[in-house]
Parts: structure tokens; C-alpha cells; sequence
């Protein structure tokens, strides 16, 4: 039967598939799939013995082994893992083969339960096979497993639902060309059986097709992270103006219908991050998210580690840097950024330019530290000021604090001007600098703008004996926009250095997150 055969295929590509960009594991006794744990003879395999009883289900032979159990007991620990199988399906395009298994094991049921010599079919146990199934928490990966970005995770319990995230794809050309993920009531009103969206992050790969969802969809996200999403749409088309239904809070439980969900905060480049324990009909899964153990937070994931969730079912984990050919450059931490940067800084003659995204707080603060340790001034942009405003926390550098000043490009000055929201530069005037002060103190400054800013700062005679820094993933050189930064400076004669600490975890620091 061909389902045996797809079956039997998914068996050799389970562990490619699983050491992808998102691994999930899931426990039977003694067994466990997932990467690092893959148990490759067959017959400790449950998808094996799901072959198995699709081909015997039905025979009166005497090879059924008693270790299985009876044959009504094994086809309910079959249907058991098929059903949490589901979240490996789309992996290895086993949708169609998955379904197919499941109406064989309840139709051979069916059979088997029918009086002999005919009459009406007994179909009360296939009720309770169904029963059984909307009795467990189900778990389906829409995105995110085999790419990195667009994560849209749907849980089913209790034949109610909810979402962790929502993302935008990253290779989508625009909002406009992503579709929405197949999820029922996500794009128009529903049936009410869909609870909510859980957001674990600002970033657009997680939150991006938001905008794309019914109105009626309620959203939950950290309270600060929501103030961020809405500080950016004055000034980018990737900031969000959420009406959030509930403020996720570091391992503060709440419910939604069947499920009671308690965020832990996270170290990664977004602020406030959050990991996700989901728990629902007695199963308990737990979604990472993004994170990472390198950052100026890293005490969050110790913090993990020492004291996690307990009994956890199935694991949801962050695994962007995981390559094919294990390959990782371990890269920079936090720290070490700042210490490259202080000495970038106290080696350049005249401005040094930082390019960094304005909402990677912990980058400001490595990039503001560095600034204090070589004795120069950091300039920042309106956005950049606007976010850090936005975080509700007055630790984290903003107009005020000493050696920081507010630098308004151009394009930003004609935004303010169009909306009449003069307030946003009128409150910033005792700190504001202006081109004239950048030209003529270069050699005291270190400004942290857009790559769009650069062309202005040339035009004003600013960047004589000038130094870039480039403090965002490598990739974005490659597009067009990096391009043309990359030839600007060429033309400058200005040097450009790499100094960047990466928002995801380590591929060594994954095993740390391995919950009792």
C-alpha cells in the first residue's frame, strides 16, 4: 500500500528534516525522535509500527508479537503518535499519507468491530477513537520548520485553537505578496473557535502577516514589545499598531479556553522576548522562539536552564543557525561587540558611522558603552530615540543621559513636518546636533543611523577620515540597498568592519535547553 511506502520514506528523512531550522521532539517510552536523539532501527520507531498495523491491522495471522499489546491497545498508541506525527507531516509532505493513515486505522476498526454475519456496524469505538483524539492537544507547524522566518505555529485542544506567531516570510517581496497561513478564522470571522494569536516577539518574521489577519482575532504580546510595534509606524511600514487583549508576563500563567499559557522572558535581540509553555488536555509543549545565550539577557536562559518548566511533551526550538553541513561560526557575543567597537572607535580619526537596526536594544547599549569606554558622544536618530522611549525603561540610553545626542535626517524631519507632529522633535531641542556640529566635532562622535542617512552626511562634508561599522547580519550587503551602501563607501574611500553579535542561539547552546 503506498502509505507504507511514504511512511517508510519519512522514516530515513526524519532526522535531515528535524535538525532543520525548527526541531521537535516527541516522546513514546524508551523512544524519542529528534535531532541528536534519533533511534535509527526501525523497530523502536513509531512511525515503523504505524507501518506495521497499517499492513496487519486487518490479517488473522499469528505473527502479531504480545509485546504489542492486544491489537486494540497498539491501534490506539498508533493513533496517538499519528496524531502528534501531524506536526512533522509538512516536513516531509506526508499530509495526504498522514490522513490516509488515519482513516485506515478507524475504517479497519470499524471492520474488525462488526457483528460476524453481517447486521449493522458497531461504530461506537470509533467514536471513542475520535473522542480520544480531540482529547489530546494537536500541534501543526504551518511555517518555520524548513526556512527561517514566516514561524506560524496553530494548537488545537478541546476543538478550540490558538496561534504562536504570525510572521512575515523572509522571502517574501512585500506584505502584499504573503498569503496568510490555512488556519480557520485567522482571515475572515470564524466559528469562534479560534482564541487568539500569542506574539513571542517584535520581530517581522514573527508578527508580519498580523496585519493581515481579521479584526476580530485577539492578540496578546509583551507589553513593551507592543509599544515598540506601535513607536515604529510613524517612521517604517514594519511597525504595527496592535489592540492587544492581554500583556504577556515573565512566567505569569494565563488561560485561553482549554489552554493556560505562561511566558518566559528570553534573551535575544528583540526586546522583551518571550518562550512559550503551552499546556492543555494533560499534554505540555514548549515553544522557545527566538533566543539566544550570548546576549546582555544571557542570565534569562541560566535562568531557564536552573529553574525550567517540568514534564514537557513536545519542544519547539530555536534552531536558525543549525547548517546542513554543522558549520557555525560561533561569532561575537555582546560584550565582545562593545570591546570591538571601543577599539574601532578610539582607532578612527574622524566620525565613526554605525549601522545597526534601531530596535536591537542591547546593540544601543553595546554600541553606547563603547562610545563611554573611547571617550566619544553617540548620535542617534529620531527612531532609534523614539524606541528607546518606547521600552518604558529609563536604564536603557535615551535623550538625557550623558554623552547621547538626537541627529534628525532629513527624511525623518520631512515626516514630522507632513504629520504636524512637532512634539516628536520640539521635546528633543536641548539635545538635538545638527550637520554643521557633526562636520566640525567628527573626531568626538559616533553616530548610529540608517544606511540611508550616509548620502547626506557626505553631501555635508562629514565623513573626512571616517570609519563604518556594519553591525547587522552579513546578508543584507548582498541586496540592493546594502549594494549601494557598500559602493558609497567605496567611493568615500572609507573602510567598513563587520562587528555583529547574532540574535539566535548558538548551535553549542542548544542542548541546553533539554527540560526534565
Amino acid at each position: 500500500m503506498s502509505v507504507v511506502a511514504d511512511l517508510e520514506i519519512a522514516v530515513a528523512r526524519l532526522p535531515d528534516v528535524l535538525s532543520g531550522a525548527m526541531l521537535a521532539g516527541i516522546q513514546e517510552p524508551g523512544v524519542t525522535i529528534g535531532a541528536g536523539a534519533y533511534e535509527s532501527d526501525l523497530a523502536m520507531c513509531p512511525i515503523a509500527a504505524a507501518v506495521r498495523y497499517a499492513e496487519k491491522a486487518g490479517d488473522t495471522d499469528t505473527n502479531w508479537d504480545p509485546a504489542w499489546g492486544t491489537r486494540d491497545e497498539f491501534r490506539l498508541r498508533v493513533l496517538d503518535f499519528v496524531d502528534a506525527f501531524d506536526t512533522c507531516a509538512e516536513l516531509v509532505g506526508l499530509e495526504a499519507a498522514v490522513d490516509e493513515l488515519k482513516s485506515s486505522l478507524e475504517h479497519t476498526h470499524r471492520r474488525r468491530d462488526a457483528p460476524a454475519g453481517g447486521g449493522d456496524l458497531q461504530t461506537g469505538t470509533a467514536c471513542d477513537l475520535r473522542a480520544r483524539r480531540s482529547s489530546l492537544m494537536r500541534v501543526r507547524i504551518h511555517r518555520g520548520a524548513s526556512e527561517v522566518g514566516g514561524t506560524c505555529v496553530e494548537l488545537e485542544a478541546a476543538d478550540e485553537r490558538i496561534v504562536l506567531d504570525l510572521g512575515l516570510p523572509l522571502d517574501a517581496a512585500s506584505l502584499k505578496d504573503a498569503a496568510l497561513p490555512s488556519i480557520r478564522g485567522l482571515g475572515t470571522p470564524g466559528d469562534g473557535s479560534l482564541l487568539g494569536v500569542v506574539l513571542s516577539h517584535p520581530h517581522q518574521d514573527h508578527f508580519g502577516l498580523l496585519a493581515k489577519a481579521d479584526s476580530s482575532v485577539a492578540i496578546y504580546a509583551g507589553k513593551a514589545a507592543t509599544a515598540i510595534l506601535d513607536a515604529a509606524t510613524f517612521f517604517s511600514p514594519s511597525g504595527l499598531r496592535l489592540t492587544s487583549a492581554g500583556h504577556l508576563e515573565d512566567r505569569a500563567p494565563f488561560t485561553l479556553g482549554p489552554f493556560t499559557i505562561t511566558p518566559y522572558l528570553v534573551d535575544h535581540s528583540a526586546f522583551d522576548s518571550y518562550g512559550l509553555l503551552v499546556e492543555a488536555s494533560g499534554r505540555r509543549l514548549f515553544y522557545s522562539g527566538d533566543f539566544r545565550a550570548h546576549g546582555r539577557k544571557a542570565s534569562l536562559v541560566r535562568k531557564l536552564v536552573v529553574n525550567p518548566p517540568v514534564d514537557v511533551d513536545v519542544l519547539l526550538l530555536e534552531g536558525t543557525r543549525v547548517r546542513v553541513d554543522d558549520r557555525d561560526p560561533v561569532g561575537l557575543d555582546e560584550r565582545a561587540v562593545e570591546l570591538a567597537m571601543a577599539k574601532t572607535f578610539g582607532s578612527t580619526r574622524g566620525l565613526a558611522v554605525v549601522f545597526s537596526a534601531s530596535q536591537n536594544i542591547d546593540r544601543l547599549v553595546s554600541i553606547y558603552r563603547a562610545c563611554v569606554r573611547a571617550g566619544r558622544t553617540l548620535v542617534i536618530d529620531l527612531y532609534t530615540a523614539t524606541i528607546a522611549a518606547a521600552t518604558g525603561r529609563t536604564t536603557i540610553p535615551h535623550p538625557g543621559f550623558s554623552g547621547l545626542r538626537v541627529y534628525v535626517p532629513d527624511r525623518q524631519r520631512i515626516l514630522v513636518k507632513r504629520s504636524g507632529e512637532f512634539g516628536r522633535v520640539n521635546q528633543l531641542r536641548r539635545h538635538r546636533i545638527f550637520r554643521e556640529e557633526i562636520r566640525e566635532r567628527s573626531a568626538e562622535l559616533v553616530v548610529l543611523i540608517q544606511s540611508s542617512t550616509l548620502p547626506e552626511l557626505a553631501r555635508a562634508d562629514c565623513l573626512e577620515g571616517a570609519t563604518a561599522i556594519w553591525s547587522l547580519w552579513p546578508g543584507y550587503l548582498d541586496q540592493p540597498s546594502g549594494r549601494r551602501t557598500r559602493q558609497l563607501l567605496e567611493s568615500l574611500d572609507m573602510p567598513l568592519h563587520h562587528i555583529h553579535a547574532s540574535g539566535h542561539a548558538r548551535v553549542e547552546d542548544l542542548p541546553r535547553a533539554r527540560f526534565p
